[in-house]
């Protein structure tokens, strides 16, 4: 395991911890972390991928673990900023330190809609997609308690925004620490089950995303409460044109509770499926 920062069009150093196999590199990922986590929260399932002769570096978020940066009203980032800097700085270097055209994108939830995003933008540099219990948020696709429970979220969003200057996770129950621009662009997914962020052209994405032609598989797990079957459906109703596989575990498939963050702390089954795509893109 090393840790390295690659510096980005901004100025900013992005972190990433890579994972490296004892023998023959046969695959290179990227795997963008779920919203809130950081790294670190990812090792074992890294590691259990490099034990397959998988590379994969682990994305540090902004605001999150060895990240320069911490929320507040003076470091206001959103996703337009993984999207334009630090994912292509990641995915750049990863191609360099290997001499490949192309790396695999894996994502857990945000981080997966970032793979999505960042695939519908630049198809030639992804050779496929790995979500990882990854749903939309968008409020028709869950019952009417959750939607007000969305809806009230959305009200605390712009408060602590005009509170605090950022959002404060420990005060809901919700996330971590983040930016305040950062969960404004996550509430467009709440709201319209589309990918508004701000600065970013969601009209490109959009279109990308119908048009993106690779490879995609899907992990969802049967309790997850955040990425539910709805919302699952939602997000591959969008691949249009990709070549999708697509797993729902079970507590019995994963041997623990099948929910939206256990997986990656007994990774086997999960790390497992996806060694089994891999091999099937070759």
């Amino acid at each position: 395991m090393n840790k390295i920062l690659i510096d980005t069009q901004d100025g900013y150093k992005q972190p990433l911890t890579l994972f490296q196999p004892a023998k023959e590199v046969k695959y290179i990922c990227l795997l963008l972390p779920a919203l809130g986590l950081g790294a670190k929260y990812y090792s074992k399932f890294a590691a259990s991928l490099a034990e397959h002769n998988v590379a994969i570096a682990v994305f540090e978020q902004r605001g999150h673990g060895d990240s320069s940066l911490r929320p507040s009203r003076n470091e206001n980032y959103g996703l337009k900023e993984p999207l334009d800097n630090d994912i292509p700085a990641a995915v750049q270097w990863l191609k360099e330190q290997y001499n490949v055209e192309q790396i695999y994108l894996l994502g857990h939830s945000l981080g997966g809609h970032l793979s999505i995003c960042y695939s519908a933008l630049h198809p030639v540099h992804i050779k496929g997609l790995g979500l990882i219990a990854c749903g939309t948020p968008w409020r028709e696709c869950f019952d009417t308690f959750k939607r007000t429970q969305l809806s009230f979220l959305g009200l605390v969003i712009t408060l602590m925004g005009k509170l605090l200057g950022y959002y404060r996770g420990s005060l809901t129950g919700f996330g971590s620490n983040e930016s305040y621009q950062l969960m404004c662009d996550w509430r467009t997914m709440v709201d319209h089950n589309e990918y508004r962020f701000r600065g970013v052209d969601y009209q490109a994405i959009e279109a990308g995303i119908a048009k993106y032609s690779g490879s995609v598989l899907s992990l969802s797990y049967q309790l997850d409460k955040f990425a539910t079957e709805k919302s699952v459906v939602a997000v591959l109703e969008k691949l249009v044109s990709a070549k999708i596989s697509r797993y729902n575990l079970s507590c019995d498939d994963v041997g623990i509770t099948s929910d939206h963050f256990k997986w990656a702390r007994h990774p086997e089954v999960s790390a497992q499926l996806i060694i089994d795509w891999l091999t099937g893109q070759h």
